[in-house]
């Protein structure tokens, strides 16, 4: 299924926001299986065209997943205290 929704991100606009989606509210779920799946099938990579959108809800979702997915990450490898904010900073990191 994870595959599926992955192939889609690749495909026009309104199915890509539909996958990306579906991907988010799986993410959002926090369970290590799916973030695996996810993980396996690259699916952050098919993210960042999201980022990249004018479209401010193809950004939210896109954010909405990299947080999701962050969060579950953070908490199966067992990041915590000043590590864990050495992550956040890594990503706010502007480098303009």
């Amino acid at each position: 299924m994870i595959s599926k929704l992955v192939s889609h991100l690749a495909a026009s606009f309104e199915i890509k926001l539909e996958a990306a989606y579906c991907l988010c509210h799986i993410a959002a779920h926090q369970q290590k299986p799916w973030a695996e799946a996810m993980l396996k099938e690259e699916a952050l990579k098919n993210f960042i065209p999201l980022l990249k959108s004018h479209d401010g809800e193809a950004i939210h979702i896109a954010l909405a997943y990299l947080e999701a997915m962050f969060k579950m990450l953070v908490s199966m490898v067992g990041i915590t205290g000043d590590r864990f904010l050495c992550c956040i900073d890594i990503l706010t990191h502007d480098s303009h």
